[in-house]
Order: C-alpha cells, then structure tokens, then sequence
C-alpha cells in the first residue's frame, strides 16, 4: 500500500486521472483507499488519550449520579422555595382565575385556563402557611422594580396538574443532595413540616419541598 494519498493526487480529490476510476468509479470504492482507513485504527493511541477518555466518562458518569437532582426554585411570600425539576411542568405569565361558586377556599382559588387545559389554581403560600409579608411603601428606588410574577404548573406523580402563583422564579438548578442541610428547629416563617431539607443556591437559602406532603395538602384544597 502506497503512503501517499494518491486519492488527492490522480484520485477524484485531485487529477481524477487514476486508471482504476475506469473499474471503482470513486476512490471511496477502491481497495486502496478502504485500507488505508483502515490502518488509522491500527495506530498507536496519542499519549494520554486513555486517561483523557477516563477523565471524561467519570465526570460523565459523576454527573448523573442518584445524588444530583435538579430543581426548580421560586419565592413565595419572601421565602425561597424548591421542588424537584421533573414535577414542574412549565411556567408562563399570569392568567385569570375563575373561581368555582361555593367551592373556593383560601388555598383553592378556582380554575386557570392554560392553552384550552382547565387547571386548578391554588394559593401555595396558604396551602403552607407563610403568613402575608407587611405591605412596603414605595419608593422612588423600588417603584416599578417588582419582580415579575409567574404562574407555575406541577403535576403530581399520580396525575393531578396544579398552578400556583409565585412571586418570582429564580430558574432551574442542580443540586447534590449530599448538600442539603437539616431544617432548623427554629425556622420561623418556611413550612418545616413540608421542608425535607435546605441549600444554598446562588447565595440563597432555599427549603426544598416535601412532595407528597404539599400535594397531599393540596389535594385535600379540592376536597377530594
């Protein structure tokens, strides 16, 4: 076999002069051409590609470990709060709440229409008992700098689809569960019957939330 890539040269890379084009059309045909190819498998590995690969696959592998789990993380009466990533199935803009007569209740508001999907509302702040925050008066510094209120839907592992309003959403994150520290048993305002844990996340503290205790809460919100 030639070292030279005759394919460039008289092949159709290059002059396409090359007498067996007559019998194999293309070079990618041509024995030639399928051996050399061949021969880059029978190389010795770079020094180092065997570590680097190692390297990789670990962090790979490290990355998707059972401990690392991702969250979606929201303020609710000024309290950071979480809940795993997988139950929150979108966030968008707030949308009228229509409340069903002889039905509402402070943590079951009424019905929310999201893209023709009837929904039911609930005030998760309530459902919790985060007591209101004290109205602030306004200032020149915070006069039209609030946060930007965002409905959230969560469905429950059972079926049911739940939107509530936050206050504001921090976005999605990724955590270790290694990393959440016990709830205090001081905590004053945040639910700790329904906080398994809490992080710091991007310099905020964040209870992350029981999930089958909140929905056992909100479940109960409909009566069922």
């Amino acid at each position: 076999m030639s070292e030279r890539a005759c394919w460039r040269l008289e092949g159709t890379s290059g002059r396409a002069d090359c007498p067996r084009l007559e019998t194999v059309g293309h070079c990618t045909a041509c024995p030639e051409f399928t051996a050399r190819g061949r021969a880059l498998f029978d190389r010795p590995a770079p020094p180092g590609l065997a570590a680097e690969w190692t390297e990789l696959l670990a962090r790979e592998k490290a990355e998707r470990r059972p401990e690392a789990m991702a969250l979606a993380v929201f303020r609710l009466r000024g309290e950071w709060l979480a809940l795993p990533a997988g139950l929150c199935r979108e966030a968008f803009d707030p949308r009228p709440v229509r409340p069903v007569p002889g039905r509402s209740t402070p943590v079951f508001r009424g019905l929310v229409n999201v893209r023709g999907e009837i929904m039911p509302c609930v005030c998760l702040a309530e459902a919790l008992g985060l007591a209101p925050l004290p109205e602030a008066p306004e200032t020149p510094e915070t006069s039209g700098a609030a946060d930007a209120m965002r409905m959230i839907a969560i469905h429950e592992p059972g079926g049911g689809l739940f939107v509530f309003l936050a206050d504001a959403v921090h976005g999605l994150t990724r955590i270790v569960r290694q990393d959440l520290a016990p709830v205090p048993a001081t905590l004053s305002r945040a639910p700790s019957a329904v906080i398994v844990g809490l992080a710091r996340i991007d310099g905020l503290d964040v209870g992350l939330l029981d999930e089958r205790a909140l929905f056992s809460v909100l479940t109960r919100s409909l009566g069922a």
